[in-house]
């Protein structure tokens, strides 16, 4: 299952790079500590962000999608 997997239960892995080094940030926000993307899920779906050099985020378009 991606960072949450709505509905589902298993193991949370990054939709970016497939790593199981995820931290939870926040309510259905998700943290990979391998790639160095976040992951907000919501009804619409996984949507990921890319930390900038500024501590700001990019969005990111997931190949998966």
């Amino acid at each position: 299952r991606y960072a949450g997997g709505i509905g589902g239960r298993g193991m949370i892995y990054c939709p970016h790079c497939h790593s199981t080094m995820i931290g939870r940030v926040g309510v259905n926000q998700y943290y990979c500590r391998n790639c160095f993307h976040e992951f907000k899920e919501s009804q619409a779906g996984v949507r990921a962000y890319r930390l900038t050099e500024d501590g700001g985020l990019d969005e990111v378009k997931l190949l998966t999608q």
